[in-house]
Parts: structure tokens; sequence; C-alpha cells
């Protein structure tokens, strides 16, 4: 493959995250079926501005599925405690995912994996195949995976707004004073609240930073607990196991079992796009000035509606029950009634 091929790969439920809370979520955007459709609005303008920045010559789409994770059968308490998906978020899910396949931005996801694993393993792939390889993501869980030839563009949020900076290995060292194959042990350290994982109990950013900048790895500050002291050193005793285990937990799997990650990466983005499945898409969405900015014509929504009452009216007719109706209503969400004027 030429050496100027180029993959990029999103981490879609971080990006979602971000455009529901940090920008959809002050206003709420609807499809005209009632959809709610901020977050995908956004999220659509985020990996189309990537694109055009990226040029890439291959996007993978990498999301989570619900269930654990092999995270969990070392550490039960994983990820513990998070609220539950707002359902105005959890709706966009399955059509985030209808949406990337439209595109050609193949969604991928595995059992028992998470996005981070699936993308570590095609962020290597990518590197063994001689491709330049860019990470999407507001996640710094990433950093991990930062190399001579992957990136992560990291998304964050400051006083004047949302930005995205591109880490490399002299980024990293620049910000973090560490090197990226450091990072997971700045995590073993620390830990990470959002994820439950507990790292050691009084160590915090800075603390792991210094650590891991002193002795090189978690093993090196280990075999240099004689150099500490006082509370630092009670806390480290007392949590090693700890920070083996949310090393562990942190690691970033790099050899996730993904079917066809041969052809995935060899596919080619420019030639995958679905025009007619995402004009129906965004016109469901009503998402007009997306389909302007794709040069994609709008179908006809009226013609589509007509298709849809034909087809609902042919299954009311066939109805034997009231269970039937009412089953049949908890499908389509809303059924109307219409009752003559009798005076």
């Amino acid at each position: 493959m030429s050496e100027r091929a180029v993959l990029m790969l999103i981490d879609v439920h971080s990006l979602l995250n971000r455009a529901f809370y940090g920008i959809a979520g002050r206003r709420r955007l609807t499809a005209p079926d009632g959809l709610p459709t901020g977050a995908l609005y956004a999220f659509l303008n985020m990996v189309l501005k990537y694109k055009t920045d990226l040029d890439p010559t291959l996007i993978v789409s990498a999301m989570d599925l619900p269930g654990d994770t092999f995270r969990h059968e070392s550490y039960d308490e994983y990820k513990a405690g998070r609220s539950p998906m707002p359902e105005d978020l959890s709706l966009q899910i399955p059509v985030a995912r209808e949406m990337l396949a439209a595109l050609g931005f193949c969604p991928v996801s595995l059992e028992r994996y998470e996005a981070d694993d699936l993308i570590g393993t095609l962020a290597l792939h990518g590197e063994e195949e001689g491709m330049r390889v860019y990470i999407i993501t507001g996640d710094r869980d990433t950093l991990q995976l930062v190399s001579d030839k992957t990136s992560v563009i990291l998304l964050t949020t400051q006083m004047t707004g949302s930005i995205s900076e591109e880490i490399n290995p002299d980024r990293m060292m620049e910000d973090y004073g560490v090197r990226p194959d450091q990072w997971v042990d700045v995590k073993a350290l620390m830990g990470d609240a959002s994820d439950n994982i507990p790292g050691v109990k009084g160590v915090g950013v800075k603390t792991a930073l210094r650590l891991i900048q002193d002795y090189e790895s978690l093993d090196g500050v280990y075999q240099h607990l004689d150099r500490q002291k006082g509370a630092l050193l009670k806390n480290l005793e007392a949590g090693k196991e700890s920070a083996y285990m949310s090393q562990d937990l942190s690691r970033i799997c790099h050899d996730a079992p993904l079917p066809g990650i041969d052809e995935l990466v060899h596919a080619d983005c420019a030639s995958s796009m679905d025009e007619e499945k995402l004009s129906h898409l965004l016109t469901r969405l009503d998402f007009r000035s997306f389909l302007d900015r794709l040069e994609l014509n709008s179908v006809n929504p009226t013609k589509n509606s007509e298709i849809l009452l034909q087809t609902n009216i042919q299954d009311l007719c066939e109805l034997d029950t009231v269970d039937e109706l009412i089953q049949m209503s908890e499908e389509l969400n809303t059924i109307a009634f219409m009752l003559p004027d009798r005076g």
C-alpha cells in the first residue's frame, strides 16, 4: 500500500457524547418524525470536517456494544456507577451507525471489546501496512497509541469553545513530560474515575506524571519505593495490587479478533459511499445542508410517507385482536384514529 495512504479512525461514542453534551445539548433538534437529531447533526459536522482536513483514503468508525467486556472478567466493578445514557442520545446511536455505513465510513464493533481496543488493533494494522494513522477522539486513553506513524486528534473544550489538537510523540513530551508508551503507567497510578479504575489512593495526575518521569515506569516506581516517604509511601505500598490491576485495565488491546481486518484496511472510502441510502437518510433527518454539502439530491419525502402509510394500513387490516393492535402501536410509536363527527 502506498506510503501516502491515510487511515482515519473515529471513536464514535466519544464524539457522539461530546456532540450531545457539549454542542447539541443546548437545544433539542428533531427530525420530522420526532427522532432527536442534535447529536447526529453535530457529530456529522465533526467527522466531515476531519475528512476534509485529513483527506483519508480509508475511514473506520469504532463503536461500543452494550454488555460486559473482557475487562469485567478481571474487575467486575469496571465502569460501575456510570449514569445510564440519556434516552435522547441512545435513540441516535443506531442511526449514527446507519449513517456511517452509508457514508462509507465502515462502522465496526466486537462483543467483549471496547471501541478503544478496535482502534488500537486497527492503528497497529494500519502502521504495519505503511499507512499514516489519525485517531479522532475526545478520550485521552488513546494517547498510549501515539507513535511516529499514529497521531491522536484530541477534542477538548476550553473557555473559548471546542478545539482540537494533534498529539504526536513530541507534543506528548511537551505537554505531559512522558512518552506514549508510559501513558498507561500514568493511568495505573492516577486511575480513571470515569471508568471506575481505582489507581492508587491519593495519587493524582501531577504526582503520577512526576513519578513516571522520575522512574520511567510503574515497575521503576515500585523498585524505588525507598526513595518515597510519608503518606505517598504508605499509599503506594497499600495500593500496589490496585496499581497493577489498573495498569491492565488501562492498557488498550492491539490484537482484537476483528473479522475481515485485512480487507477492511484495503477498502477505499472514496468509492464506499451509498449515495441513495445516504440521500434517503439525510432527507428523513431533514439534514438539508448536508445534502448540499455532499452534493446529493433530496428524496421526495411525500413518496416515502405514502409507501409507509400504505404498508401500515395493510398491516392494520390484517390485525385480529386488540392485543395485536397494542403491539403494533408500540412498534410504530404512534397510531392516530379519526372519529366521525355525528353532530
